[in-house]
């Protein structure tokens, strides 16, 4: 943790913000072989995916990259299309102009901003997830629809 917390001071941001494991790693990392990224964020996106169908066999099977074009697409409506394909990071964001990346520079503030939005948008998402993603059941989301919301059972911020 205190490594974190360097990176963070370091980089000016908050500690809250980084995805870390239990034993302070970052999610998104190469392997000891430094070959190949951990696998980290598709087995959660797996495990969630299983635990949905478990109450809702009938839910699509979303690949982990529908999140990423879910995102994409929400971001382009917040923000546009530039700042959708900066996020996206797919070639030119503007097509027609081959020198523009000689010249200026991506708009990474504005993709801030529009994540930013984006998760003011899902705040409540996330604040009715379970602190403890293996105890969410459909009677949670009942309390949570009723708008009974106990301590222990939701995320805090």
């Amino acid at each position: 943790m205190d490594r974190q917390k360097r990176i963070c001071g370091r980089k000016g941001i908050e500690s809250s913000q980084l995805l870390i494991t239990d034993r302070g790693l970052p999610f998104y990392r190469r392997t000891e072989s430094g070959k190949n990224v951990t696998q980290i964020f598709i087995n959660k996106w797996g495990a969630l995916m299983k635990r949905v169908r478990k109450d809702h066999p009938d839910f699509p099977r979303y690949s982990f990259t529908s999140l990423r074009d879910t995102a994409a697409d929400r971001i382009r409506h917040i923000a546009g299309g530039e700042v959708a394909a900066v996020f996206l990071m797919h070639g030119k964001p503007v097509k027609k102009d081959d020198l523009l990346d000689l010249y200026t520079n991506r708009p990474f503030g504005e993709v801030f901003r529009a994540l930013r939005q984006l998760g003011r948008d899902l705040q409540p998402v996330f604040d009715a997830a379970p602190s403890d993603p293996g105890k969410f059941t459909c009677s949670s989301t009942r309390r949570w629809a009723s708008g009974s919301r106990s301590s222990n059972s939701t995320a805090r911020a």
